[in-house]
């Protein structure tokens, strides 16, 4: 914003606490208007060959920084109460939100959760009230539309603080905002531009708390997360399966088994073995049935339930030819 420009060519006049476009009132200082930024009388430039009627200050005032920037903030959150409707932005994620979730698994391959999309639309807004208080917050306009309390911020010179979002976030609230820090002089002085980017554009807005969204998002990350972990299980027992090691007779109970070696190499990940529980596997003789649970420390020695009821304890050796994964 070119606030040089601004402050020479003001958009919006105050008169009696609301503001007005310079076409919406008499010439000169019979508009009555003062500066949003200093209070000082305005002049109404609307007459002869004006191309697009704006304010001046009365006399100079060097001093008056901000009164373009005032004057746009002022003007938006009276439209917004004014005309009670308003655009909501699309939800297609945050940057510590990225839609649909993904996750890799230990295979290095990319898995995505649901994508959660919520897209903009127009809503009414059954109230809307200027800076209201909302217990520690003092939003611009605090407004209730179909979903309940929506929260919303004009920017026009600063973004939302990160405190303040994160408040908004922590009481569950609803915010979004407006951007309006990119608006052009001869926007502003068109009152339909102005009042569609207000109210109707779709690109210069986003939400800063979205409770719905996020809770949604994250469902779809939990959901991802265990799709995960299960890829994972069957990634871990198919390494066990496919890395066999030399071998060596233990006991277990009073059955005599052949197990994996492991006086003098690696020892097996505990992770890995325990990963079987809960595949399914065939073998041999038996049929189809459910790896159970592992029965001995360090060895992968489990109790396997099959489809017939029958429950047996075996050792699920890597390489063995008598049973497999299903």
């Amino acid at each position: 914003m070119h606030n040089g420009r601004f402050n020479t060519h003001i958009p919006f006049g105050v008169r009696n606490g609301r503001t007005y476009a310079a076409r919406e009132v008499e010439t000169g200082l019979a508009c009555q208007c003062r500066c949003p930024g200093c209070g000082r009388p305005l002049l109404a430039k609307n007459a002869g060959r004006i191309r697009r009627p704006h304010f001046t200050h009365y006399r100079v005032n060097l001093e008056c920084w901000n009164a373009g920037e005032t004057a746009i903030h002022w003007h938006a959150k009276q439209l917004i109460a004014e005309k009670a409707r308003l655009m909501l932005p699309a939800w297609n994620g945050t940057p510590i939100m990225p839609n649909p979730p993904r996750s890799r698994d230990d295979s290095g391959n990319t898995h995505y959760g649901h994508n959660v999309g919520i897209p903009g639309r127009v809503v009414a807004l059954t109230s809307a009230q200027i800076e209201k208080r909302q217990g520690d917050l003092q939003p611009d306009v605090s407004a209730v539309d179909a979903e309940g309390i929506l929260l919303i911020e004009i920017r026009v010179a600063h973004a939302v603080g990160e405190a303040k979002i994160r408040k908004v976030q922590s009481d569950g609230a609803r915010m979004l905002e407006i951007d309006l820090s990119k608006v052009r002089l001869m926007d502003a002085l068109d009152p339909e531009r102005f009042e569609h980017l207000v109210l109707g554009e779709a690109s210069n807005r986003q939400w800063l708390s979205h409770p719905a969204a996020a809770q949604a998002w994250r469902d779809s990350r939990d959901e991802l997360k265990h799709r995960v972990q299960d890829i994972n299980r069957q990634i871990a027992a198919q390494r066990l399966v496919e890395h066999p090691r030399p071998r060596r007779s233990i006991r277990h109970g009073t059955q005599q088994i052949e197990a994996v070696d492991l006086a003098n190499h690696e020892p097996l990940d505990q992770e890995c073995l325990d990963a079987m529980a809960g595949l399914r596997i065939w073998h041999r003789g038996l049929g189809d049935g459910v790896i159970r649970e592992r029965l001995v420390e360090n060895w992968p020695v489990y109790d396997v339930r099959f489809d017939d009821g029958r429950t047996r304890k075996i050792l699920l050796r890597a390489g063995f030819p008598d049973w497999k994964f299903v």
